[in-house]
């Protein structure tokens, strides 16, 4: 990096995308973003809306939901084998 340009601070909508395109749920990006900012007044909804604007962007990251339902189907199919 060249000592005129300057790193991009981490911020709250950095962390939170980070956390969506990694597969996480929103539970888990919000904890991940509370963690970094304790006063941030960051909700579920906010880290929806990231997830919202990051899939209208045409990026592949799947819903809360579906990964809740990939999980728990994984959980299913460990217990059986």
């Amino acid at each position: 990096m060249h000592a005129t340009q300057q790193r991009q601070p981490r911020g709250v909508g950095m962390i939170a995308n980070e956390a969506l395109r990694n597969g996480l749920t929103n539970e888990e990006a919000l904890q991940r973003v509370l963690a970094a900012f304790p006063n941030a007044r960051t909700n579920i909804g906010c880290i929806n809306w990231y997830r919202r604007k990051l899939r209208a962007a045409g990026e592949a990251v799947q819903t809360s939901r579906a990964i809740k339902k990939a999980r728990r189907s994984q959980l299913i199919e460990g217990e059986t084998v």
